[in-house]
């Protein structure tokens, strides 16, 4: 989840207790690298890390989309570009 992508960055993890963590909920399925790209397909969230704790993107049924990045976010279109909220 967001906000436990956003705890993780600030501490250090064994590769076991990461394991323990990703493998805990049986219904939480997870694909990732050794250079710590993962996609993870849980029972409301679909989530796609690029780099732990400081680049990914969360679609939550409960919370909706989250962006999160330490870098720059570009947004490009070639047609139009259309935000709204309400």
């Amino acid at each position: 989840t967001p906000s436990s992508h956003a705890a993780q960055g600030a501490v250090a993890e064994s590769p076991a207790e990461r394991h323990q963590r990703k493998t805990a909920d049986p219904g939480v399925k997870s694909f990732a690298n050794p250079q710590g790209k993962e996609i993870s397909l849980g029972n409301s969230e679909l989530s796609m890390s690029a780099q732990e704790g400081s680049l990914y993107i969360s679609m939550n049924t409960h919370h909706g989309v989250s962006l999160n990045s330490t870098q720059h976010v570009q947004i490009q279109a070639t047609g139009s570009l259309r935000l709204s909220a309400g």
